[in-house]
């Protein structure tokens, strides 16, 4: 944050932010389960899930509707900790980025039935003008570290 109250560098994740900045790499949406839990057996599906503009929700949401798999909100929360909490618990899966999904839980696809996700986009948005020398550096940081990470999958997400 800046003196001003605004914000200097953030990143973003999913399509309705592309004309905020750089798409620095796109991140493969994953279904998150807990680790010795068979929640993907219940119908209907519980889910723990982000606010309503979560674009994580929306795919959620689309794939299952897609397959036509019934589904509901079992949790909501603005936190990724108290998702992960309610995941923990065994109280319902989510979608997360696959990069971000922490020990202890199970990455869980088309072997549990569940329908495949999309990949996301994440975007590198700066202040118009730039901001300070330390900003620009953080922001080239940020953007060499991004394309250079390899996923979980070893699917190479940068942006060419």
């Amino acid at each position: 944050m800046n003196r001003r109250g605004g914000t200097d560098l953030t990143l973003l994740t999913g399509e309705q932010y592309m004309d905020y900045g750089e798409v620095v790499r796109h991140e493969q949406l994953v279904w998150v389960a807990p680790r010795h839990q068979l929640l993907h057996e219940e119908t209907p599906l519980p889910l723990a899930m982000f606010q309503a503009d979560c674009i994580f929700r929306r795919h959620a949401f689309q794939s299952l509707a897609a397959q036509g798999r019934d589904y509901r909100v079992a949790y909501q929360s603005a936190s990724t900790a108290g998702i992960l909490a309610a995941v923990s618990a065994g109280l319902a899966m989510t979608v997360l980025a696959e990069s971000v999904v922490p020990d202890g839980f199970r990455i869980a696809g088309a072997e549990e039935g569940l329908p495949a996700l999309p990949m996301a986009p994440v975007i590198l948005a700066t202040r118009p003008a730039g901001g300070t020398a330390v900003v620009k550096a953080l922001a080239g940081f940020i953007r060499e570290a991004m394309q250079a990470t390899r996923g979980r999958s070893g699917v190479n997400p940068a942006v060419s």
